[in-house]
């Protein structure tokens, strides 16, 4: 991610990517949307590692607590405009060739991914916002999949807690 939102510069960015999408062809829109998704994501988990470490000073100083809370809002915000991208893309699925719905997929289940990892090493405070992006590209994913449940394995347990090397099985999209 290049400027995340506690940057004053991201409103610009924005600004020039809702410019981009307007008069371009639903193809294009689709692929520029879940490009800005992706970018999205980026910021989440940049800033993501950011409140994790504030998190480990909160107790020195109580201006570093704003900072946090801060960091949260930011998290939240880049969480909404990445879910906005993603319903827009939906939006535009039974107007794309096979090749950009297949695209679409990939990056879907690959932004599961990275939101699974992102929420296992997210504070408390962050992860009722991530679990929403992560139901959010679930949602999506199964339509780009035509209704097909998803199941896609998580990440191993990690082997302090289950003594063994066994992957569990996650149904995304509500199943």
């Amino acid at each position: 991610a290049g400027v995340t939102p506690e940057n004053p510069f991201w409103v610009i960015d924005r600004f020039s990517e809702k410019l981009a999408l307007s008069g371009v062809a639903d193809e294009r829109k689709a692929v520029l949307r879940i490009k800005y998704a992706d970018e999205r994501l980026a910021e989440i988990e940049q800033m993501q590692i950011k409140l994790k470490n504030e998190l480990k000073f909160t107790t020195v100083r109580e201006g570093r607590l704003f900072k946090v809370e801060k960091l949260i809002r930011t998290i939240e915000k880049s969480r909404q405009e990445r879910d906005e991208d993603i319903n827009e893309v939906e939006k535009l699925k039974d107007k794309l060739p096979v090749s950009a719905r297949n695209s679409v997929q990939q990056r879907l289940q690959n932004h599961i991914k990275v939101l699974n990892r992102v929420i296992a090493n997210a504070p408390e405070q962050a992860k009722p916002g991530l679990t929403k992006a992560l139901e959010s590209s679930s949602k999506v994913l199964e339509k780009f999949s035509d209704g097909k449940r998803i199941v896609l394995k998580k990440e191993e347990e990690k082997k302090e807690l289950t003594g063994s090397k066994n992957t569990k099985k996650v149904r995304m999209g509500g199943y």
